[in-house]
């Protein structure tokens, strides 16, 4: 089908929310990693408020957005979804959306865990004045990097496959 004036607006929209999630993503997890080197309290404090304004202005709505018009632009433009499983060769969509949906147990079991233990432990450093053992821990987990970096390789991945589109 030919693409009409929503098909385009569509996936101007896709596009411009991906600009806006990647730049959400890099703020989120540059200024975290920053954090995790500092020694100062207030400045850990300045990062982390920093961070979650990326995440929480641009990461998240971008996301959001671009997952949506996303899906829209590829009904607009009669593109079957789940690819093989709606009779379909084109099955880059259907493992993108795979990836997509797969890393969410990871952000609710470890991401959001981590993030609420960095607010808490985050308040406690800034009420005695200084950067706690359990903070600084927090900000250095392995196991939230781990997950940070699985998370962005995912991102990674998807981005390949909306690029290249290679099956």
């Amino acid at each position: 089908m030919e693409k009409d004036i929503l098909g385009h607006l569509l996936e101007w929209i896709h596009i411009s929310a991906a600009f806006m999630f990647l730049i959400g993503v890099a703020g989120w997890f540059l200024t975290i990693s920053h954090a995790g080197k500092e020694k100062d309290v207030r400045t850990i404090n300045s990062l982390v408020t920093l961070g979650i304004k990326f995440k929480n202005f641009l990461m998240f709505p971008g996301e959001t957005i671009l997952f949506i018009a996303g899906l829209l632009a590829a009904w607009r433009g009669e593109v079957p979804i789940l690819g093989f499983l709606q009779g379909g060769d084109v099955n880059w969509l259907l493992v993108s959306l795979i990836l997509y949906l797969i890393r969410i147990p990871v952000i609710m079991l470890i991401s959001v865990p981590n993030e609420k233990a960095l607010n808490k432990r985050l308040e406690d450093a800034l009420g005695e004045g200084q950067v706690t053992q359990e903070l600084q821990a927090t900000l250095t987990d392995k196991t939230a990097k781990s997950a940070n970096i699985y998370t962005l390789a995912t991102y990674a991945v998807i981005i390949f496959l909306m690029v290249m589109k290679p099956f």
